[in-house]
């Protein structure tokens, strides 16, 4: 599912890009001084944490477990 999910996002996040940066592959955005500099499209990183891996006691903890996750996926 997490596969899907994230294929998904790829495809759908491009109707957000106007034609000629979809052509490029990269949107050009301004740097602080002054000139351009090629940023990527956006992407997706998901983090699963599940109950039935280890039990909590703290919505903290479930907080920090999902962003380890999802900075392992990236």
């Amino acid at each position: 599912m997490k596969q899907r999910v994230k294929e998904r996002f790829a495809v759908e996040i491009q109707s957000h890009y106007n034609f000629i940066d979809r052509q490029q592959g990269f949107m050009q955005a301004p740097k602080a001084d002054g000139g351009m500099e090629k940023v990527p499209f956006m992407t997706m990183s998901v983090g699963i944490v599940s109950p039935s891996q280890r039990s909590f006691t703290d919505i903290r903890e479930i907080t920090e477990l999902a962003a380890d996750a999802r900075r392992q996926d990236s």
